[in-house]
Formats: structure tokens, C-alpha cells, sequence
């Protein structure tokens, strides 16, 4: 016989944190095998075991508390469940506890530490661009049926970012961000085309772009009309990401993109003078491309530059830019979470930090990162978290 259900606010308050604590350890394991497992395939793989797990472990609770007619509520003890399954409540409920701190943690935190002065904001509706045709005809795709999906509006940010070490000279120096860009063919190349617009009439001194540039072989030829017709006074700079390793062989990537006059980061450093001022610029691949020896700055290289920049694909190498010494690092992979929900922010970041890095400025001495949001991404769906294109103007203290 099955016991009556205890809707005490005790047994409901028990139980939500049990499942809230079962979720937040799915969602870990899962940001953390695509933050950590380099191989497209088995992320797929164990992100299918992740979330059948997920979701199946609730079903089976239910099914359980049924056949033994200890009820589906918990108790804040389960004291009348066997010692193992306790354990796990008991565990998934400190896990909810930790899960809760760390969000109050987080709204309290000033990660920018004072050196983040936003300046403006605009955001554009790429899919009706004003004057021009539709982006997609009739209903369009799947994806752009799903109510509030951002996908298609572009933001365009301009931030003041003070740099400690900033020569005077350099002082209002301008660098347009951009970023997972996943030329896959789910958002057509006329898209990315009005980005690369947006992101030109930006007027920067240098553009920096971040990696996961092309997702499908067919779609390397759309570079010549998009990445390749970025403008800047000074040059334009890329690293690779995770996603271009799925072209099998990346060096065709780098070829047209050079080719094209971009400088590749991830292969060797780049020093720059301008207004009589050493700007290194290197660019950091890992883990999926080997860290190239002419691509690692050495002790002499920082200490003769004035001001130097790390292009990483992954904020995960905050830690190695610290211990170099990199002044401004730049990021993108995390999108932002892609879908942030409303309070509590984004949920699903593949970073070995979790959510800590999503998107944003961060200040950890002597480093100030920026990660981006992104331009796109495999799954075509933003909610709360809208594309970006950036422009970074960077100040003396």
C-alpha cells in the first residue's frame, strides 16, 4: 500500500532540493565533459549518457517510492529509505545547498573590479534588416519557431576596459571582439555577411577573433565573402577553436584565412608598434591544438613589450595567461550559456569553471579577460543571451 503524500512544506522543501541538487550534478558532469574531452565524439556520446541519466534516475525514484509505498516526497532524514539511497538524497541535497550559495556568490561579486565602463548598447534585428530582403522566407527554420529565440538579433557593445599597464600613447586604442561565428549552414551566409558589416562600421584599430570559426568543410569557401572583408587600422588577428577541429584538418582554415591578410595567433606571436609603443599579441589554442613553440612568449618578449594580448579559444586559460603575464585576454566558446534564465543566469557553460566565466569582463591580477558571447553557435537557440559583436576601448589607470 502506498503511503499518503506529506505536502508538508518540510517534505516539499526536502524533495525540491533533492531533484534541484540531482540536476545541478548533471549539468556539472556535462559542462564538464565538454570543457574536458577533446574528441567530438565522445562528448556527443557521453552527453547522451548524461542526460538519460538525468532525466531517468527521477523516473526511477518514482517508480521505486511506488512499488515499496514509501511515497514520491522525501523527508529531510529519509530515514524509512536503505542507507545507500540516503546517501544519495542526502548528497544531492548538499549538493543544492552548495548550488545556491554559489549563485548568491555570484550576484554579489564584482568580477570586473572597477575596470569595466560600459558605453553603449545596440541591438539589431539581423533577420528583418531594414531595407533589405528577409533573412529566411516564409516561417523559417525550427529553430526560429521557438518563442523569444534571440538568435537572429545581434547586439553590439562598446565597453572601456583600464589597463593597468596601458602606455598613455596607447591610451583609447580600439579592438572590435567577435567570436564563434560556427559556419555550419543552419544560419545562412548572408547572416554572417551583415555581421562582418556591423562589425567593420565599428572603425577598429585591430579586430581579434576567437575561434570555432567553421563547423562543415562546405562552408569554408563563405570566409572569402565574410572573415576575410574585416577591416581595421592596424590588422586583424584569430586563434581556432574546439568546432575547427571537425574539419579533419585545420591547415586549410588557416590558409585561406591568412591568405586573406589575418594574422594566425595560434602559430606564432605578433609584435605590433604603434604610436612608438610594442604591442605583443599571441594567441593560445589549448587543449585541442598543441601550444606551438614560436606561438609562446618567453620572459624577454613580455618584458620588452609595453602592453601585451592573449587570444585564447576557452577562458579555461585564464590560469596559464595569469602565469604569463598577459595583460588583456580575450575569449569566446562559452556563448554565454545561450539560454540564461531569468535570476539565476546561464546553466549549460562547457567550462571546467562552470558558469564562473560565462561571458563578461574579469579582473584577476595581472589579467583582464573578456570572454564574448559569441556570434552563433551549434544550436541555433538564444534565450536571454544574445549574439555579440564587441568594441573594446582601452584606457590608462
Amino acid at each position: 500500500m502506498v503511503e499518503p503524500l506529506d505536502f508538508s512544506p518540510s517534505a516539499v522543501l526536502a524533495t525540491a532540493s533533492a531533484f534541484i541538487g540531482h540536476v545541478a550534478l548533471g549539468t556539472l558532469t556535462y559542462n564538464q565533459v565538454h570543457a574536458r574531452v577533446q574528441q567530438h565524439h565522445r562528448v556527443r556520446q557521453l552527453s547522451w549518457v548524461i542526460i538519460a541519466a538525468t532525466a531517468g534516475i527521477p523516473l526511477a525514484w518514482c517508480a521505486y517510492a511506488v512499488m515499496s509505498g514509501t511515497g514520491i516526497l522525501l523527508g529531510w532524514s529519509a530515514s524509512e529509505h536503505p542507507l545507500f539511497v540516503r546517501l544519495i538524497v542526502g548528497s544531492e541535497q548538499l549538493v543544492s545547498l552548495c548550488a545556491v550559495v554559489g549563485w548568491l556568490l555570484r550576484w554579489l561579486r564584482k568580477p570586473d573590479r572597477g575596470r569595466l565602463t560600459l558605453l553603449g548598447t545596440q541591438t539589431l534585428d539581423l533577420g528583418h534588416p531594414p531595407g533589405q530582403p528577409r533573412l529566411f522566407p516564409g516561417r523559417g527554420p525550427w529553430f526560429l519557431q521557438i518563442p523569444g529565440n534571440q538568435v537572429t538579433q545581434l547586439q553590439i557593445t562598446e565597453k572601456q576596459l583600464r589597463l593597468p599597464r596601458l602606455p598613455r600613447e596607447l591610451d583609447g586604442l580600439t579592438i572590435a571582439h567577435i567570436s564563434d561565428l560556427h559556419f555550419d549552414g543552419k544560419m545562412p551566409r548572408v547572416f554572417f555577411e551583415q555581421v562582418i558589416q556591423q562589425t567593420n562600421a565599428l572603425d577598429a584599430d585591430l579586430v581579434a577573433v576567437t575561434g570555432d570559426l567553421v563547423d562543415r568543410p562546405s562552408c569554408l569557401d563563405w570566409i572569402d565573402t565574410t572573415l576575410n572583408l574585416l577591416t581595421s587600422r592596424y590588422g586583424r588577428f584569430f586563434v581556432l577553436g574546439n568546432h575547427d577541429t571537425k574539419l579533419g584538418d585545420a591547415s586549410r582554415l588557416r590558409q585561406i584565412l591568412t591568405e586573406g591578410g589575418a594574422v594566425d595567433l595560434g602559430t606564432r606571436l605578433h609584435g605590433l608598434q604603434i604610436k612608438g609603443r610594442t604591442i605583443l599579441l599571441a594567441g593560445n589554442e589549448l587543449p585541442w591544438f598543441p601550444q606551438a613553440a614560436n606561438a609562446t612568449p618567453d620572459e624577454s618578449a613580455l618584458a620588452a613589450a609595453d602592453v601585451s594580448v592573449l587570444l585564447a579559444h576557452t577562458p579555461d586559460q585564464l590560469g596559464w595567461a595569469r602565469q604569463q603575464g598577459f595583460d588583456l585576454m580575450l575569449a569566446g566558446h562559452t556563448h554565454g550559456g545561450q539560454i540564461r534564465f531569468p535570476l539565476w543566469g546561464p546553466v549549460i557553460v562547457p567550462s571546467r569553471l562552470g558558469v564562473k566565466y560565462a561571458s563578461g569582463t574579469f579582473f584577476e591580477p595581472p589579467t583582464l579577460l573578456h570572454v564574448s558571447r559569441g556570434v552563433s553557435g551549434l544550436f541555433p537557440i538564444r534565450l536571454n543571451c544574445l549574439p555579440e559583436v564587441t568594441r573594446l576601448v582601452l584606457r590608462t589607470d
